[in-house]
């Protein structure tokens, strides 16, 4: 038996129904539009548009949520007139075989799409006794395309998807390895890689869940990276099996290690000048064979804690573009002891990245093998 409603009442539920999918419609416009303007405030409070717009600045682009949300927020921020002084660099590690030359391609598309110069950059990688690329040597890969790409195009900037989740990984990393009050202090927002270049990583208070929501909120695809999931990579681990299993027992786990990391930062900030202080016993020369070795007066500089001296270090290894990738706060304070060692005789020690430390008398030389 059919069942007849009165049209009244099919009048009444009709009109329910569009105001509930007007609700509905008004609700995903809220969210939408709350996505969009989260991540653009936080690249504007971080590095206001005013400091870039004008000057070309590298965007380095992977094709991932974090990279293309990066992307489309400094160009929607940087508008239409001033946006091709943005350019688009992707590396392409050429670990991944089709899936990486896909990447390359999605890239460069997502370039196209924005009129916007396209850079890529590509090369081998060394790989460990397991057959899998280093992390390190495929961010080495990296910056060393990414400076290529400043230099070609004449670039001050350098820009980074880097989020609060890296920030969280690379801290917890750093902790595991062996750190110190430094290591803590996490990613830098900002970091000078040469006279004419900065590196700018102004996404750090953004967590990647926002930067997936960003790109949903403004129609744009991206591409996962199937090697992500590989958890023989560290941060891999960190991010796949060690933090979800973390948060279950401590929710605010991210909350406190980004606490973590504003207190080390406040406390580091009354170390340079004693770094400063201590660096004047540490000077540069170079070798026939073209390296620059570093001489360090043992006798100056152990009148500084072993903090200060080891922070002095890291700063002229950066300088001379040295290799970090595996040296940790353990070996750092064996350079620290040799500093300090009453011995007469002849110490060596060989550092990792093919770096040897050696002390005669009260002159300590550092330089390459």
């Amino acid at each position: 038996m059919a069942v007849i409603f009165p049209t009244t009442d099919c009048r009444q539920f009709q009109s329910l129904s569009l105001v509930i999918t007007r609700r509905q419609i008004s609700e995903k416009v809220k969210l939408t539009t709350k996505a969009i303007e989260f991540v653009e405030n936080q690249i504007q409070s971080t590095w206001p548009v005013e400091r870039w717009r004008d000057t070309t600045t590298i965007v380095a682009v992977s094709g991932g949520a974090d990279s293309v949300a990066l992307l489309h927020a400094m160009a929607r921020l940087s508008g239409s007139e001033t946006r091709s002084r943005l350019v688009v660099a992707h590396v392409d590690h050429g670990v991944r075989g089709p899936a990486s030359a896909s990447d390359a391609q999605f890239v460069k598309e997502e370039a196209q799409r924005l009129s916007l110069p396209f850079f890529l950059g590509s090369g081998s990688n060394q790989t460990t006794t397991a057959g899998a690329p280093s992390e390190s040597s495929l961010r080495e890969l990296r910056y060393r395309c990414l400076r290529k790409a400043a230099q070609t195009h004449g670039a001050r900037y350098l820009v980074t998807g880097h989020t609060l989740d890296d920030q969280i990984e690379t801290i917890l990393f750093r902790i595991f390895r062996g750190t110190g009050l430094r290591g803590l202090t996490g990613i830098p927002t900002f970091r000078k890689l040469s006279d004419q270049l900065t590196l700018v990583r102004p996404m750090l208070t953004v967590s990647r869940a926002q930067t997936h929501a960003y790109v949903e909120a403004i129609g744009k695809n991206h591409r996962v990276d199937a090697s992500n999931d590989d958890s023989r990579y560290t941060r891999n681990f960190l991010r796949n099996e060690l933090l979800p299993l973390a948060r279950t027992k401590f929710p605010d786990i991210d909350r406190a290690i980004a606490r973590l990391a504003e207190a080390a930062n406040d406390h580091q900030s009354t170390i340079p000048q004693l770094v400063a202080a201590a660096s004047e016993s540490i000077s540069t020369s170079e070798k026939p064979s073209g390296d620059t070795q570093l001489q360090i007066d043992c006798d100056l500089i152990s009148e500084f804690p072993d903090t200060v001296i080891i922070d002095s270090l890291i700063d002229h290894w950066d300088r001379l573009g040295w290799s970090r990738g595996n040296i940790n706060r353990a070996t750092w304070h064996q350079v620290a002891q040799l500093i300090r060692s009453d011995s007469d005789l002849r110490q060596v020690i060989n550092l990792p990245g093919n770096i040897r430390a050696e002390r005669a008398g009260t002159l300590l030389k550092i330089e390459p093998n």
